[in-house]
C-alpha cells in the first residue's frame, strides 16, 4: 500500500498536478499541460502561452492562466484569466495588459478544469516591464445614495481584491465582489459632492469614469402639521431620503430632533423640548446633503385652561396650572403671578406647578408685608417659546395675617380721637381733623360693627369739640371726658381751655349723660383704664391751666367711683416726668400704663415698673387681649410714624414685635378691642388718616 502511494506522488509531482477537487482514488487518466515561455513582454503587458500535452478525450470546462509574484500561484491567491469554452487545439494564449508592475518578477502557470479535476501546468517566471491601466467603461445605476450597490464595468481589473481600489471622488468605497471586468462596490457613507467620478485604481494605475455619478439629493414636498407643540410627531414627505435613520438628520432652530422612522419618501421626527422661539426653521440633511427646500414650523401658543387651588391662603403655596402647549423642561417656561415671576417646581406638556411668589405673600416673618392681610385677585400668565397667555380668570389671594384692613372710617379723618368698646361694638369720636394748631376739632361719634364691617353715626359727644380726650368703660357704659382745644403742648402760652367735663354713653338707649366734672386740673392725653368697677385717670398734659409751668406732664392719678359719681385723687404715678404721652389699659383686674419706653403696673396702692421694650414715642397707643399687653405706634423725634406694635407677656416679661409695613407708620391713632381683636383707627402718618385696621396677633396661622 505504501509503495502505491509513493508511485502516485511521483506521478503527481512529475506532471505538476496541483490539486484534485475530489479526494478519491484516481482510476483513470487525466489531462496534462505545459506552461510555455512568456512572450511579447513590454511596458503594456505580456503574452502567456500554454500547450496541452495529453488528455484530449476529456471535456474541458474552463482554462486559463494564473500569475503572482509568488511561486506556484493558484486561482485562490493570484490574478487570473479564465476562458469558459472548450479548446479546439492543444495550444492557447492570453494577452495580459493589467496588474503587472514594472520591474517585478511574476510566476505564471496555466490550468485546465474538467468535470472532475483542476490541473495546473508548470511554473514559468518572467521580469515584467509593466502593463496598461484599468478602464472604466460604465457603471449602473448612474445615481444613488449611501449604502447603495453599484456595478462598475471595465477592463484590466484585478482578480485579487487588494489590488483594486475604488473611490467616489476622493472618498474610498468598499468592494464586495470583483472580477477583471466587473467590480461591485458600495456608495460610501460620507458627505461628498453632488456629482463625482468613480475612480478605479489597480496597482497604482488609475482609471476615472467618463460619466459622473450623481448622488440623490433629498427633496421636500410637504410637512404636516406645520403648527405643533413639544414632543409632537411631525412628518416630512419628499424624495431621496435615505431609508436608514442614522444617515439622516433634522435640525429645528439648530436643535437636533429625534427621528423615529424613515423611508425614501417620508421622515417622522419629534419636536424637541429645547426650542426657544415660536417660529423655527427646519434643516433636513440626508446622506450629507441638505434638502432643497427651506421649511418652517410654528409652535402652538401656551393656553391656561384652569388652575388650582382657586384661592391661595399662605406663602409659597403650590399652584398648579393646567392647559396646553407647555414645555416639559422647567427652565423653558416662565410663569408670572400678579406680575411677579414664580418659581417653577414641576412641568409637563399640560401642567406646570409653581410656588406663589414671595412678593405677593412673603414667606419671611421678618418682612413687614408678611403681617399685613391681603385679599385680592392677581393675574396668571405663562410664557413659552416667546409666546404668552394670560388666564381669563384671576387667582384669588386670601392671606389672613396680623393686620387686616377693614372698611375706612366714613367720617372725617382725624388724630387723637377717643375710642372704647361695649358688648361687641366699637365707639369712636372727637379728635382733630388735621396736623396743626388750626386743624378743626370734632365732637361727632360713631359705632362700629365688626361682624358687618360697617360704621353708623350716633349721637354727638355733648361737650365741646376736642382732641386728646380720655375714656374708660364701666359695666355697659362708656365714659369720655377731658381733652383740649390746644392740643399742641409746644404752645403753652395759648390760653385755650383744657377741659374737665365728663359724660357717659349708654349704647342701649343711645344717649349721653353728663357726670360730675373731673376734680383735678383740666388736661389732655391722660392715660385711663377701669378695674373693679372703677375708672382711673393717670397723668396727662396740663397745658396752660398749669399755674406756672405751661404744658407739662403731670403725675396725678384720679379714681372715679361710678356708684357715687365721685372723683378721688390717689397716690401719684411714678412716671410722667418725661414730656411724652402715657397710654393705659387693663389686663383683667390689673391696670397698666406705658410711658415713653417704661411699663408700670398698678397695684391698688402704688405702681411697679416692669421690664419692657424701650420704645420712646408719644401719641402712641396701648391695649390688652388674651392676657397680654400691646403697645406701640406713635411719633418719634423725627416726627415719623412708628410702625411696630409690641406684644408683652406679663408672665415671661418678654416683648415681641408685631411689625407693620413702614408705609402704615402713624401716631395719634385710636384703638378699641372686640373679641380679642384690636381695631386701630386713623391717626397721623403720611397725612391725616381714616383707615381702619384689625389687629389679630394669633394670625397668621400656618399650621
Amino acid at each position: 500500500m505504501k509503495s502505491s502511494i509513493r508511485i502516485f506522488l511521483f506521478l503527481f509531482l512529475s506532471t505538476l498536478l496541483v490539486r484534485c477537487e475530489k479526494y478519491e482514488a484516481i482510476n483513470k487518466p487525466f489531462p496534462s499541460l505545459q506552461t510555455l515561455e512568456v512572450s511579447n513582454i513590454s511596458e503594456k503587458g505580456a503574452t502567456f502561452n500554454s500547450e496541452i500535452t495529453s488528455g484530449s478525450n476529456f471535456t474541458i470546462l474552463r482554462y486559463g492562466f494564473v500569475w503572482s509574484e509568488k511561486k506556484d500561484p493558484k486561482i485562490e491567491n493570484s490574478d487570473r484569466i479564465v476562458y469558459s469554452k472548450n479548446i479546439h487545439t492543444n495550444k492557447f494564449s492570453a494577452e495580459i495588459s493589467t496588474t503587472l508592475k514594472e520591474g517585478s518578477t511574476y510566476h505564471v502557470r496555466s490550468f485546465i478544469e474538467t468535470e472532475d479535476y483542476r490541473v495546473y501546468g508548470n511554473d514559468v517566471s518572467f521580469l515584467s516591464l509593466g502593463s496598461s491601466a484599468p478602464q472604466v467603461l460604465s457603471f449602473l445605476p448612474e445615481s444613488g445614495t449611501w449604502g447603495d450597490t453599484i456595478k462598475v464595468f471595465g477592463k484590466n481589473f484585478s482578480f485579487i481584491k487588494e489590488n483594486n481600489s475604488v473611490k467616489f471622488g476622493e472618498i474610498p468605497s468598499e468592494i464586495t465582489t470583483f472580477t477583471d471586468t466587473v467590480l461591485t462596490i458600495v456608495v460610501p457613507a460620507k458627505k461628498n459632492l453632488p456629482t463625482v467620478k468613480i475612480n478605479v485604481a489597480v496597482l497604482g494605475n488609475n482609471a476615472p469614469s467618463q460619466e459622473d455619478f450623481h448622488y440623490l439629493i433629498p427633496g421636500i414636498v410637504e410637512i404636516e402639521p406645520v403648527l405643533a407643540t413639544f414632543n409632537d410627531t411631525i412628518t416630512i414627505k419628499g424624495i431621496n431620503f435615505h431609508p436608514k435613520v442614522e444617515y439622516n438628520s433634522i435640525l429645528i432652530g439648530n436643535i437636533p430632533a429625534d427621528i423615529i422612522s424613515v423611508n425614501t419618501t417620508e421622515i417622522k421626527f419629534i419636536i424637541p423640548e429645547e426650542l426657544k422661539t415660536k417660529e423655527n426653521e427646519i434643516i433636513l440633511t440626508s446622506t450629507g446633503f441638505k434638502a432643497d427646500k427651506e421649511i418652517r414650523i410654528l409652535l402652538k401658543a401656551p393656553v391656561i385652561t384652569s388652575f388650582s387651588p382657586d384661592t391661595v391662603r399662605r406663602p409659597k403655596e403650590i399652584v398648579t396650572l393646567r392647559g396646553e402647549n407647555f414645555n416639559p423642561l422647567l427652565q423653558s417656561n416662565t410663569v408670572h403671578i400678579g406680575g411677579y415671576e414664580a418659581e417653577i417646581i414641576e412641568s409637563s406638556g399640560d401642567s406646570i406647578k409653581v410656588l406663589l411668589p414671595d412678593q405677593i405673600i412673603p414667606e419671611n416673618p421678618h418682612n413687614p408685608k408678611f403681617h399685613v392681610s391681603l385679599f385680592t385677585d392677581v393675574s396668571m400668565n405663562v410664557t413659552v417659546a416667546g409666546q404668552s397667555f394670560m388666564s381669563d380668570k384671576n387667582l384669588e389671594i386670601y392671606w389672613l395675617s396680623t393686620y387686616t384692613r377693614k372698611a375706612d372710617f366714613p367720617g372725617s379723618a382725624r388724630q387723637n380721637a377717643v375710642a372704647f368698646s361695649i358688648n361687641g361694638k366699637g365707639y369712636f369720636g372727637t379728635g382733630m381733623a388735621g396736623d396743626d394748631v388750626h386743624a378743626p376739632l370734632l365732637n361727632d361719634f360713631w359705632e362700629y360693627d365688626p361682624v358687618t364691617d360697617n360704621w353708623k353715626q350716633i349721637a354727638d359727644f355733648p361737650g365741646k369739640p376736642r382732641a386728646g380726650a380720655s375714656a374708660f368703660v364701666i359695666g355697659n357704659e362708656g365714659y369720655v371726658g377731658l381733652g383740649t382745644e390746644d392740643y399742641y403742648w409746644s404752645n403753652p402760652d395759648d390760653n385755650r381751655n383744657h377741659f374737665k367735663d365728663f359724660y357717659k354713653y349708654n349704647p342701649s338707649v343711645g344717649t349721653w349723660i353728663k357726670i360730675t366734672d373731673f376734680s383735678g386740673i383740666g388736661r389732655h392725653s391722660a392715660a385711663s383704664f377701669s378695674i373693679n368697677g372703677e375708672g382711673y385717670i393717670i397723668s396727662g398734659y396740663w397745658g396752660s391751666d398749669d399755674p406756672g409751668t405751661g404744658s407739662t406732664l403731670t403725675r396725678e392719678v384720679w379714681k372715679y367711683e361710678q356708684l357715687i359719681d365721685r372723683w378721688t385723687q390717689i397716690n401719684d404715678f411714678p412716671g410722667g416726668s418725661f414730656k411724652a404721652s402715657v397710654a393705659g389699659f387693663n389686663i383683667e383686674n390689673d391696670g397698666y400704663v406705658y410711658n415713653y419706653g417704661r411699663l408700670y403696673k398698678f397695684t391698688g396702692d402704688g405702681w411697679i415698673q416692669l421690664p419692657a421694650i424701650d420704645e420712646r414715642m408719644w401719641d402712641h397707643l396701648a391695649f390688652s387681649m388674651r392676657g397680654k399687653a400691646y403697645f406701640g405706634l406713635g411719633m418719634g423725634h423725627s416726627y415719623l410714624g412708628n410702625f411696630t406694635i409690641w406684644e408683652y407677656d406679663p408672665l415671661t416679661e418678654i416683648s415681641t414685635p408685631k411689625s407693620w409695613d413702614d408705609q402704615y407708620g402713624r401716631g395719634g391713632s385710636s384703638v378699641f378691642v372686640i373679641n380679642d381683636k384690636a381695631y386701630i383707627i386713623g391717626g397721623l402718618g403720611s397725612g391725616i388718616l381714616k383707615d381702619v385696621w384689625e389687629f389679630d396677633p394669633t394670625k397668621p396661622d400656618l399650621r
